[in-house]
């Protein structure tokens, strides 16, 4: 039995097992199946909190290579299966949150993105902005209207700000905005980063050339920071081809240079065309 209240506790790494502290230890035990590392138990003194002296009383020591002082603290989470406690604690109010197996699935635990423990921890994407390299994104949907960028969107089919849908069929960049920045709301349900900001640069609604594609790929990369790029080869089930050389070259500027030289983050679509017999999985033989 642990006693915090009465010892501090540090783990030290010392290769050396007859160690001479000069002070008093009250015991001394490896951790696990760690050869050179073990727990140290040390009384308190009441009338002072020694512990900050005791670490200095460590690292000054000759045989110890490491010390770090134990705090018990909570290190996991249980994945809460409670939707209802999730909705309260996060105030989720969406009425298709209940339906988003994906982010949380009650019927079958385990398969889905494990993200509400995440949530917990106020950790729902402030200050990251992820662009949909993609066709259209509605800015003025109920779910995006709030986390909607407008300095990292741009129409490269007509050449304009805004993205805004045009056809029949500009629909694809919406929806997986959707499911990346929804916010939490009266309306449908919550995205998976709910507090991040969407941008959406249009490409896929037209004619395009292959330095605009680049351009695409590059467009506000200082402050944008994730790229989902849903496009690629015809999924055909016999089209296999990279990117032209100005969008290859494109794609390395931002994994060298975006972000302040963090680099970009560039998401790529496996493809959907398991239908015509594409597979995007293959092996090269040496």
């Amino acid at each position: 039995m642990r006693d915090y209240e009465n010892y501090h506790y540090f783990a030290i790494q010392s290769q050396h097992s007859d160690i001479n502290f000069g002070f008093e230890v009250h015991s001394i035990e490896r951790i696990g199946e760690l050869s050179d590392h073990y727990l140290v138990s040390v009384p308190v003194n009441k009338t002072l909190d020694n512990s900050h002296h005791l670490q200095k009383r460590f690292e000054e020591h000759s045989k110890i290579g490491w010390v770090e002082r134990q705090v018990p603290r909570v290190h996991l989470f249980k994945r809460s299966r409670d939707i209802n406690h999730i909705r309260t604690i996060l105030n989720i109010t969406d009425p298709g949150f209940s339906h988003q197996w994906h982010l949380l699935n009650t019927k079958t635990p385990g398969l889905d993105l494990n993200i509400t423990g995440v949530w917990e921890q106020g950790i729902t994407g402030t200050g990251v902005t992820v662009a949909f390299i993609d066709d259209g994104l509605d800015h003025e949907n109920a779910d995006l209207k709030d986390n909607f960028s407008l300095e990292g969107s741009y129409d490269y089919n007509e050449h304009k700000k805004l993205p805004t849908p045009k056809l029949y069929d500009d629909t694809h960049g919406t929806r997986c905005a959707g499911e990346v920045g929804a916010v939490k709301n009266d309306v449908c349900g919550v995205g998976v980063a709910y507090t991040s900001k969407v941008a959406g640069i249009r490409v896929l609604s037209g004619e395009l050339t292959n330095a605009d594609e680049a351009a695409a790929v590059n467009y506000n990369f200082q402050k944008t920071q994730i790229y989902s790029c849903s496009w690629g080869p015809r999924d055909d089930g016999r089209t296999m081809e990279g990117p032209p050389a100005i969008v290859e070259k494109a794609v390395e500027n931002g994994a060298l240079n975006g972000r302040g030289g963090l680099g970009s983050l560039f998401l790529f679509a496996a493809g959907n065309g398991a239908a015509s017999g594409d597979n995007w999985y293959f092996v090269i033989e040496q």
